[in-house]
């Protein structure tokens, strides 16, 4: 905040004893002034003073089809360029702004709650009260400025395809833990042009995505020897679960010596009828 500046002044002292006569007093002229000619104008080339639009400081154009993109706008303690991208990190706000592929909305803000868990509470504004700003920040981290593809590589703000529609989503990386990570999700709605908060894509972690089948399959550490390995697809517009494999390594899930020859412990699920029931289980080998 600008400081406000005192300035203190004080009357000159009256030094003359009497004042001359009003037909006396004459009034002083200004200096004569010798009239200066104006510089002549150049001319300048109007390419040169026409600039294409450009994404300011805190703002990225990410394409998120082979043709359309849209301007994401950044509030955020790191926002650097590197690569073919940026480092964004500690995220306290993200927006579209209307223009290209999108509309302008918010998605996520920690002041007003939009896109943070504060959204769903019955008293937002009570929840965001107890919350630190600082530390709920997302993490964020690299983010891509390529065109979108199925083979595009994961990462900490990850634009790319998950529901198969032909436009990339979005997950930021909110949070590293020791084996697995969290993530909020947005998919994009091409009629609404606009991202969508879309909270069941935040579990799909370590995801991989097999296009030409429209999979998505996560592989994850659940803790200590517990390995998942999960498929997911697209259902009239949801995600569900179509497999689940947990695998425990060396020992079977009570801790006890597994049979001879095997190195590990499976339980297979898979998707019937609507509901996902275990569909093998028993030791397996893997070496």
């Amino acid at each position: 905040m600008a400081r406000a500046r005192w300035v203190f002044g004080f009357a000159p002292l009256a030094l003359a004893c009497s004042t001359p006569p009003r037909s006396e007093v004459r009034p002083i002229a200004p200096p004569a002034r010798t009239p200066v000619a104006p510089a002549p104008m150049k001319s300048v080339p109007v390419e040169a003073v026409v600039a294409p639009a450009a994404p300011g400081p805190n703002r990225t154009r990410v394409p998120i089809k082979s043709d359309e993109a849209c301007t994401f706008e950044w509030d955020a303690t790191t926002f650097e360029p590197v690569n073919d991208g940026y480092r964004i990190a500690g995220i306290s706000r993200i927006a579209t702004l209307d223009e290209g592929a999108c509309v302008a909305a918010v998605l996520f803000d920690l002041d007003t709650g939009e896109g943070t868990p504060c959204e769903l509470e019955p008293d937002p504004a009570a929840c965001l009260a107890q919350r630190s700003r600082d530390d709920d920040r997302l993490e964020g981290g690299a983010l891509s400025t390529r065109s979108p593809d199925g083979n595009h590589e994961l990462s900490e703000i990850d634009l790319r395809d998950l529901n198969f529609d032909g436009f990339a989503d979005l997950c930021v990386r909110s949070a590293m833990g020791a084996y697995n990570y969290g993530q909020v999700c947005y998919l994009f709605h091409p009629q609404q042009r606009a991202f969508r908060r879309y909270p069941k894509l935040d579990e799909v972690i370590w995801a991989t995505l097999d296009v030409p089948k429209k999979r998505v399959a996560s592989s994850l550490r659940i803790g200590g020897p517990l390995y998942h390995a999960r498929v997911y697809a697209w259902e009239r517009g949801e995600l569900v679960l179509l497999s689940r494999v947990e695998t425990t390594l060396g020992e079977k899930p009570d801790g006890s010596a597994l049979p001879k020859g095997y190195d590990s412990w499976e339980v297979a699920y898979e998707r019937r009828g609507g509901v996902l029931s275990v569909v093998r289980r028993g030791p397996t080998k893997h070496r």
